[in-house]
């Protein structure tokens, strides 16, 4: 209890009674209403002086839980249960235990969020817009439009030796691939012109006979003769020398 010079001689003022100043003072409330549900005035939405007391009301299942979820939703200007959510309770000095727990601290931390928030979702949205959007074709030309002549190349030579509708830039030097620019008066024309033919595709490979995995016939053998051939002859040695004896070196 807090002695306060408001209460009477010999009364104590008490915190966290089951009581409600707005209910008392609003002869239109139900005092089986929500107080969240009842008309608040502008005089009664102003945050009280940082440091006060009425700053660290926080409503919470639990004083530690109060301490750590304190917010802006949480906070409790009376002091009172009936501004808390079913079965929490409204703490006092919640800063106690948490000196974030404080309603002026909490507001600006969440204006700043908020702030933030907003600008990163409108640079987001500011970039999707500035994407560039897909080129859109080009509209036809006429045949005796002098655009029908403008050919890409390394030069007007170049641009003039090979026409082909790739080359074509009726737009300028935008439709050119670098080092390329745009030609005007080439001995192209665009008048009918088609797009290069797609090369022909490559004939499917031919497959090759299967090898012949059957194996080769038994060698065959000749037949041996019967009668065996005759035994070679030899000459016998006459004892006489057939030629002469050469010289010794």
């Amino acid at each position: 209890a807090i002695l306060i010079p408001a209460c009477p001689s010999g009364q104590y003022c008490f915190i966290d009674m089951p009581c409600s100043y707005f209910v008392l003072t609003d002869p239109s409330a139900n005092p089986l209403s929500n107080v969240n549900e009842l008309e608040i005035t502008e005089q009664e939405l102003e945050l009280p002086d940082p440091g006060t007391m009425e700053s660290a009301y926080f409503c919470g299942p639990t004083f530690q839980q109060a301490a750590s979820d304190c917010s802006s939703q949480s906070w409790c200007r009376t002091g009172t249960n009936q501004e808390c959510p079913n079965g929490q309770t409204c703490f006092v000095s919640v800063n106690a235990d948490n000196p974030e727990c404080e309603i002026n601290a909490i507001v600006k931390k969440e204006y700043e969020e908020a702030a933030l928030l907003a600008a990163e979702e409108l640079d987001n949205n500011t970039e999707k817009n500035t994407e560039p959007t897909i080129q859109p074709t080009n509209p036809p030309i006429s045949d005796t439009d002098e655009r029908n002549m403008q050919f890409c190349g390394l030069d007007w030579n170049d641009a003039s030796n090979n026409c082909v509708k790739e080359r074509h830039c009726p737009n300028g030097d935008s439709d050119c691939v670098a080092p390329m620019t745009c030609h005007e008066y080439t001995q192209c024309s665009a008048v009918g012109m088609t797009g290069s033919p797609t090369p022909e595709p490559t004939p499917m490979p031919s497959t090759a006979a299967p090898i012949n995995n059957n194996p080769t016939q038994t060698p065959t053998t000749a037949k041996p003769s019967r009668t065996p051939t005759p035994a070679p002859t030899t000459l016998k040695p006459t004892g006489v020398p057939s030629k002469k004896p050469t010289w010794a070196p």
